[in-house]
């Protein structure tokens, strides 16, 4: 169980709600289930977190008599990936898989040797590439803050933490991290519920944080992309609340920045008006299509940042092709085009958009114009699923009004 259980409801099927896990999206992953109309009789509303307490104890005391003990009899550490914990010598770990005398450097980075975790359903981690990393310490740096709360990417604390530029926090569901932090600098979390597993001391620290961020605050956000929005975006508001109670309505706006695939753009724009996309491509060492080279995506990796930072403040890297459009006031990405006729720059998926005069906007270089549909879509398309959604939404708009 990873937290309070949130209420769902089946698309195919409006009258059946039920409670389930947050996080993981499959059942043989986490057995919590229960149906709307039986809550009142559920007799486990509090979750049950032994195992994972259970886990954290065994990390901790591997941080405090390995990581942290002034001993040079431990001079040479090893992690063992079959188990997911570091050791100095030990018979159960034999046969398995070992990354032996691991440098006193190296263990300041462990996601340069954890296997990230790649269940499709469960927790789905990515590493930021080293330009990516880069780009995204700049935009800190541009929007002017010194507290940074890393929400679900342990690649931006590391080197926060390394470098002691920014005050840094990392909330992460990812336990293994507990045994190269501590209670002080990582907090098991499930963003999904605003869930920390440590109980009072976990949300005393984060509060605390908070408090010390006073005006000066960014979170850094990296969910898995199969997260949804709504839940995200709550999420955020969530932690702006709790900030604001802390140290007054009238704190400065926490600096945002959720890195997302660009075609969730309008979800996220709905749930949050004041946020927009950045033009930067994030690009991820563990995922082929997500960074440059044979496998990659032709047009770029599809994920973006988006922020509720004024896009002007941020600068883009020119090294790599962005620029600066004086009309838009913002950095946009190399194969992007100022529009006169939408008085934008339109492009988002990585390519250079046309502008449509019938449809009087910008669309994708693949599309063309079809009469019968009265709109662009890609050349193969079906016309009369088109037309029967725009039948939809013309009776919606005469119902409404």
């Amino acid at each position: 169980m990873t937290g309070p259980m949130l209420l769902f409801e089946k698309s195919s099927n409006v009258d059946k709600r039920f409670f389930a896990c947050s996080a993981y999206r499959d059942r043989k992953l986490c057995s919590a289930y229960v149906l709307e109309t039986d809550w009142k009789n559920y007799k486990e509303k509090e979750p049950k977190e032994s195992q994972l307490l259970s886990s954290s104890r065994k990390l901790d005391y591997i941080r405090e008599n390995i990581l942290d003990k002034p001993d040079s009899s431990l001079e040479h550490k090893s992690y063992c990936h079959s188990c997911g914990e570091l050791f100095v010598q030990d018979e159960k770990h034999v046969n398995h898989q070992i990354t032996k005398r691991i440098s006193e450097d190296l263990l300041k980075k462990p996601s340069q040797f954890l296997d990230p975790l790649d269940h499709s359903k469960k927790e789905a981690q990515y590493f930021f590439s080293e330009n990516s990393i880069n780009v995204i310490l700049g935009l800190l740096q541009d929007a002017k803050v010194n507290h940074v709360l890393c929400i679900a990417c342990p690649t931006i604390f590391e080197r926060l933490k390394n470098d002691g530029s920014k005050k840094c926090l990392m909330l992460d569901l990812d336990i293994r991290f507990r045994q190269f932090y501590g209670p002080q600098e990582y907090l098991l979390y499930n963003m999904f519920n605003h869930h920390f597993f440590n109980g009072i001391e976990g949300v005393s620290i984060y509060e605390q944080f908070l408090k010390e961020a006073k005006n000066n605050l960014a979170v850094v956000m990296d969910p898995p992309f199969g997260g949804k929005v709504e839940i995200i975006a709550h999420t955020l508001r969530k932690i702006d609340s709790e900030y604001k109670r802390l140290n007054g309505v009238k704190s400065s706006e926490i600096s945002n920045f959720w890195i997302f695939p660009y075609f969730m753009e309008s979800q996220i724009l709905n749930k949050l008006p004041n946020f927009a996309m950045l033009d930067y491509k994030i690009e991820y060492t563990n995922h082929s299509q997500f960074q440059k080279g044979p496998k990659g995506r032709k047009q770029g990796s599809p994920v973006r940042i988006f922020t509720n930072v004024n896009l002007q403040k941020l600068k883009l890297p020119a090294s790599e092709g962005y620029r600066y459009c004086g009309l838009c006031k913002k950095w946009i990405s190399p194969e992007n085009k100022h529009c006169s006729s939408c008085n934008s720059c339109t492009s988002k998926d990585g390519r250079t958009y046309v502008h449509c005069v019938k449809c009087q906007r910008c669309v994708k270089p693949t599309w063309i114009h079809c009469v019968k549909c009265n709109r662009c879509a890609l050349a193969e398309h079906p016309c009369m699923l088109f037309q029967e959604r725009t039948k939809e939404v013309a009776n919606l708009k005469v119902n409404l009004n």
